[in-house]
């Protein structure tokens, strides 16, 4: 096994990331998507490669996103991996996948596959996303079988990857575990990233109370299957649902506001239609292309919420957790202990959580004092 955090947990139980623990004076090569955009894989892999680094280990970056579509894009795309892998002569490949959301990520798989019995390397899998394995054919299924079994290490990110693999008859071994995708930002850079912000979300901030905090990497419809397909047609992320909800929300909370915070656009469609319905609203405020990670503004709102229609193991839910700010979110899967829960899509459950949140955070005292001017001196001697 590459690293001292295999299987540390009961298989299927979510554990602490720990995969990357107990790896010193290696060089490593990790294929997954890297910075920017910033969204929670890019985070991930961020982190994991500081991590490594910080123990000793030669990490090469390798951003498998960046290519053309198409046949002559990703054969391109394959060449460039193959030259990359053998150039470096790498002990330890990672490579983060976001399985069947395109086809080539088979064959990309395939050549890491082969490589690594040319090369000599280990080969761990880490696997974000696995909820579209449902619409592939038991052949396309067969064939991602016989490539897990000449991984080194199988490491699911999120119970909800787990149960993609368990309904859709994917091979585990035994050297695999099942891990949350969060690992602590670096506190020292919260000045840094702060100072990044754009003035007028500061401005936003002191104007608006309470204020909550939903995120996206990029603009998506849904599709969905069983009892999910009501919900078809929908954004993924939950944004049109904040929409809808805010003018009951600013019953009780007239000065409430809501971020968006938005990496990329996505699709064209989605993108303008959240454009044409907030640029009415003085009460919501898009961060487009967020220029910074997003956790120091997660200390700065009242509320974070993930209203997803889908998703895995959300590392800005995990951060908003982790700096004890309150979060809402949909009970589409599993989430971490201290999670306030609504039903998916549900706009009234929705409501009454959130208000329920926000009361309670009245009533104890802990609600956001934001003052543009305190959180100006904190970043003001940024060099």
């Amino acid at each position: 096994m590459a690293g001292s955090g295999a299987m540390k947990n009961s298989f299927g139980t979510v554990g602490p990331h720990t995969y990357s623990d107990g790896i010193f004076g290696k060089k490593i090569v990790i294929l997954g998507i890297n910075p920017p955009p910033l969204g929670g894989i890019s985070i991930h892999v961020q982190r994991v490669a500081d991590k490594f680094r910080g123990q000793g280990n030669t990490v090469i970056l390798f951003d498998t996103e960046k290519r053309a579509r198409g046949f002559w894009g990703f054969l391109v795309h394959e060449v460039r991996i193959l030259r990359f892998l053998i150039a470096h002569k790498p002990d330890l490949v990672y490579h983060h996948t976001l399985t069947c959301f395109f086809r080539g990520r088979l064959l990309e798989l395939a050549l890491v596959v082969v490589l690594k019995r040319v090369l000599g390397y280990q080969l761990i899998m880490v696997d974000h996303v696995s909820r579209f394995f449902i619409a592939q054919s038991w052949l396309y299924k067969k064939i991602v079988n016989v490539l897990f079994c000449a991984l080194d290490q199988q490491v699911l990110i999120g119970s909800s990857t787990y149960a993609s693999y368990r309904q859709n008859g994917l091979y585990v071994g035994t050297s695999g575990s099942v891990e949350a995708a969060f690992l602590p930002p670096d506190r020292a850079r919260e000045k840094e990233i702060m100072a990044a912000y754009p003035v007028a979300l500061h401005d936003f901030l002191s104007a608006h109370a309470p204020v909550v905090l939903a995120n996206a990497s990029k603009m998506v419809f849904f599709s969905g299957a069983g009892v999910m397909a009501q919900h078809t047609g929908k954004e993924l992320y939950g944004f049109d649902l904040c929409l809808e909800s805010l003018d009951k929300l600013q019953l009780t909370y007239p000065r409430m506001g809501i971020v968006f915070a938005l990496s990329g656009a996505g699709d064209e469609v989605c993108f303008k239609r959240l454009l044409k319905t907030i640029e009415k609203k003085e009460s919501v405020y898009l961060m487009y292309q967020c220029p910074g990670e997003l956790w120091p503004l997660l200390k700065c709102v009242d509320l974070f919420i993930r209203p997803t229609l889908s998703d895995g193991a959300s590392v800005s839910l995990q951060e908003a957790l982790y700096f004890g700010t309150p979060v809402v979110a949909s009970d589409v899967c599993e989430r971490p202990a201290g999670t306030v829960l609504f039903k998916t899509g549900d706009q009234n459950d929705f409501v009454k959580k959130v208000s329920e949140v926000l009361n309670e955070c009245e009533a104890i005292n802990i609600r956001r004092n934001y003052s543009h001017a305190q959180q100006t001196s904190r970043f003001s001697n940024v060099s």
